[in-house]
């Protein structure tokens, strides 16, 4: 008779923002940091960067008061 495991499995769900910057591999290490760093402050800008990142705050916190 086989026995039951039962494992408590978490989800996450990750997005993943593939890009193609033309001529990045042309630019100096420091020109690509410079790309870099302003394509993360458009993306955190965004409405729905701000939306999910509270949303997920929220179960964060919901998570640790029942702990």
């Amino acid at each position: 008779m086989p026995t039951e495991v039962k494992k408590e499995i978490q989800l996450e769900i990750a997005h993943v923002l593939f890009i193609e910057t033309v001529g990045y591999s042309k630019l100096s290490i420091n020109e690509q940091r410079a790309v870099v760093d302003e394509l993360t402050q458009i993306v955190r800008g965004a409405e729905q960067f701000q939306s999910s990142r509270l949303g997920i705050l929220a179960v964060s916190e919901m998570i640790e008061r029942k702990r």
